[in-house]
């Protein structure tokens, strides 16, 4: 296994234990309030961190949402 296919992997156990019971095991998604709430946004950064994680805007975040905003923020330099 690659070291990026590692590092992918422990990064959504870390989110599975994150928001154990909460996950929508259908799409492995959280609900986006719930996202927000695990961070201890206020408003203002409710809003931002809804815009970078909830790429499609559906309520939820999936861990390739997380993975997609993560690799935007390494590239924003």
């Amino acid at each position: 296994m690659g070291f990026k296919k590692m590092w992918i992997n422990k990064e959504f156990q870390k989110f599975n234990k994150s928001f154990e019971g909460r996950v929508d095991q259908e799409d492995m998604s959280v609900s986006t309030k719930d996202f927000v709430e695990s961070i201890g946004a206020d408003q203002i950064e409710s809003k931002v961190f809804q815009f970078l994680f909830d790429g499609n805007s559906d309520g939820k975040v999936t861990f390739d949402e997380v993975l997609q905003a993560y690799g935007f923020m390494e590239t924003d330099g």
